[in-house]
Formats: C-alpha cells, sequence, structure tokens
C-alpha cells in the first residue's frame, strides 16, 4: 500500500527529534569496532553486524564549541586492512546504520570486517505496540557502554536506550473555507533509558519542540529503501527538508509536549525494570491540509 499522511508523519517526527535529540544533546560516542557474521542471509545478502546500534546517519551533525567534535557518519569498513566503500570492488552493499549492520553480497568469513562509527544514545523506532508490551512484555539488552560483545547484533535484538514513537490518534476539523480542514495527531514517543540523567535531558530536548514546525517529507523523497538504508549512504537532515522535499504548507506545528515520568515500583509498574528509567513524551501536531 501507498503511504498515507499518517504514515509520513510519523516518519517526519521520528526524523525530527532524532535530530533535535543528537544535535542539542551531542547524544553520541564515537567508535571503531569489528563487525561479526550474524544472519547467514539477510534479504539475500551476508550480514555483518557491530555490537551496537544504531549508528549516526545524519552528516549535517557536528558538536558546538569549543570541541567541534563531530560523529563519524559510516561511508564504508575496512575488508581486512583495505578500505572500502560502498560499491567499491570487494565492498559492501549497503550500510545499515539502523541495524548497525553492513551487507555484502559476497561470504566474507575469511575476512575481517571493521571500521569507525558513531554510536547514538537512543535508538529511534516507530512502533505500533502498547506502552504495556513496551514496558512489561518486550525483552531489551542495555547496549554495552564498551565493546564487551564478542559477537554482533541480530537484526532482532532490541536494545535500549530507545526512543518509541507512537500514533495515538487524531481528527480533521473544518478550517477554512474551501474544503480546508486542520488535521490534528495526537503523538507519543515512550523513552526508554539506561540513566537518570540522559532521560531528563532528552525529555527536556523534546518539551523545547512546542512551537517549532515539523517538516513532513514526501512520499517520493523518503530518505530509506525498502531494507530500511539510507538510499544515498547516509542523509543530512537540514538540507534534506528543503523545498520540494517537503510538503506543501511547510509542516506540522507543535501545538503542545507534555512530560509524564513514570517511576518503578510504585502502582502500575510494579513490575517495571528498576534500571530502567522511562518516561512519556505527548505531543499534539496539527497542519492545515486541503485533501479532497
Amino acid at each position: 500500500m501507498k503511504a498515507q499522511f499518517e504514515n509520513l508523519a510519523m516518519t517526519s517526527l521520528m526524523l525530527f527529534l532524532d535530530n533535535e535529540i543528537q544535535k542539542k544533546g551531542e547524544a553520541w560516542a564515537n567508535h571503531t569496532g569489528v563487525f561479526y557474521p550474524t544472519d547467514n542471509l539477510y534479504y539475500g545478502y551476508y550480514a555483518y553486524s557491530s555490537p551496537y546500534k544504531q549508528f549516526v546517519m545524519d552528516a549535517g551533525i557536528s558538536g558546538g564549541a569549543p570541541s567541534n567534535n563531530k560523529p563519524h557518519v559510516v561511508t564504508g569498513v575496512y575488508v581486512n586492512d583495505s578500505f572500502k566503500k560502498v560499491g567499491d570492488g570487494g565492498g559492501p552493499t549497503y550500510i545499515d546504520h539502523m541495524q548497525g549492520a553492513v551487507y555484502f553480497s559476497s561470504d566474507q568469513s575469511d575476512n575481517t570486517i571493521s571500521g569507525n562509527f558513531a554510536v547514538k544514545d537512543f535508538n529511534f523506532f516507530i512502533t505500533s505496540e502498547s506502552e504495556e508490551e513496551l514496558l512489561f512484555e518486550t525483552k531489551f539488552d542495555v547496549r554495552p557502554k564498551i565493546n564487551e560483545s564478542v559477537t554482533g547484533l541480530s537484526p532482532n535484538k532490541q536494545t535500549y536506550p530507545a526512543v518509541f514513537i507512537k500514533n495515538n490518534g487524531g481528527r480533521n476539523e473544518p478550517w477554512a473555507l474551501g474544503g480546508t480542514d486542520v488535521t490534528k495527531i495526537n503523538a507519543r514517543a515512550i523513552i526508554l533509558s539506561d540513566s537518570a540523567f540522559s532521560l531528563d535531558a532528552a525529555c527536556a530536548i523534546m518539551k523545547e519542540t512546542t512551537r517549532k514546525y515539523v517538516p513532513v517529507i514526501s512520499d517520493n523523497n523518503l530518505p530509506f529503501n525498502a531494507l530500511g538504508v539510507a538510499k544515498d549512504g547516509s542523509i543530512d537532515y537540514d538540507k534534506h527538508m528543503t523545498p520540494g522535499i517537503v510538503d506543501a504548507g511547510s509542516g506540522m506545528y507543535v501545538q503542545d509536549v507534555s512530560v509524564s515520568k513514570i517511576i518503578a515500583n510504585r502502582g502500575d509498574f510494579n513490575n517495571l525494570n528498576p534500571d530502567v528509567f522511562s518516561a512519556f513524551v505527548d505531543f499534539d501536531l496539527e497542519l492545515p491540509r486541503n485533501f479532497r
């Protein structure tokens, strides 16, 4: 099925919040490590994964003064000691920043695959799961602070810290003569953190998006292919969200943002892992549209 406005709105909100967290929070760390074989074939490709996910894929992110630190956005990997970019002979076919993996068209089990990459402090996902499923029924593994794993993470392995973006519904209301409605969307970010400090920082950055505009990317300009891989090897969010790329009307207005902290071992949250620091961040979004 072709993507509809609600689908594009959730993808756009995820990209927007991911960019805000990385840009304002400098929420990444540069690493060097080995990619290990995981699933023998992943959609027909040989998959080699890092012990970490997700990688920074936004080439426009940089740290502020005085460090001016920049995340290392992966454009290629070392096959043994030879650096290979995507498309080079003997190089990877795709780099999957979301999965922390590289995909080859041929078996590389006789070679050592390694590289330099920036790991995000918070993974970002779009979900349709309920809050109860995410908080109580899903097994998450905390992402290692150092490379203490001797294997890569499989594609179905879920790690935290993470932010899950969920569409909680909405409505269309009359807006102007000529058939224009205002589409109102209630979206929720479910934050799972490994520290109270990081949770507070992420909540503060999201709360400060109030009265900003979220650019809504158009259907034919989604930056990912069918595998969820960046089409151009990486993205530059600020350049990508330009007129002609986003839908006419510039973006969804963030009418209100509210934060609710979840306290473990209290009331309905007695069974919540005490090592997971959680919060709900609710967004009231609106955009006038003429869809008739």
